[in-house]
């Protein structure tokens, strides 16, 4: 956001056709970092939820062994 307010601030008395393009492209590419984020936090909000579902499903969702959600990878508690 720096950088936007570093480039909005010379618009006023400065060549604008020069800084147009680079205001755009910064903004378009701050745009594109935070749909990225944006997508990555609803990834993240999903696994979550999920996590949060398996210690509340029954018995035989979560197989014979039960809630498995304290295991490590390799099975281990």
């Amino acid at each position: 956001l720096h950088q936007l307010k570093t480039l909005t601030a010379t618009l006023n008395g400065g060549p604008r056709p020069t800084l147009r393009p680079r205001l755009l492209a910064l903004v378009r590419g701050r745009l594109s970092g935070v749909k990225l984020q944006i997508a990555e936090l609803q990834l993240l909000q999903r696994e979550l939820e999920q996590v949060l579902r398996r210690p509340l499903a029954p018995a035989h969702e979560r197989g014979a062994r039960g809630c498995r959600c304290l295991e490590s990878d390799d099975g281990r508690r």
